[in-house]
């Protein structure tokens, strides 16, 4: 059985190579533990990449916690609290 040969590549090449892995590796979101459940999810909600579901998940977030906020600052008792947790941050 023949091997295959690497082809070696030129400084330009490799210039622009580690250029793209750079890009790459700061667009990723390491998932640790949760990846296999994040496929799971992907796949129920029938999503074909993970930046779909992403933005799903992150405009329920912003949709949901605007809600909560504007229930929150309609209760004066609630608005007095937050206020003081703030404060002491």
């Amino acid at each position: 059985r023949q091997q295959c040969r690497k082809r070696k590549r030129t400084e330009q090449s490799l210039k622009a190579k580690r250029l793209s892995d750079r890009q790459r590796s700061k667009r990723k979101v390491h998932l640790g533990q949760a990846f296999q459940r994040w496929r799971e999810f992907r796949e129920q909600k029938g999503f074909k990449s993970d930046a779909g579901l992403a933005v799903l998940l992150i405009d329920r977030y912003v949709n949901f916690s605007s809600l909560l906020w504007d229930y929150f600052d309609s209760i004066p008792y609630i608005q007095n609290t937050l206020n003081i947790i703030c404060l002491h941050i």
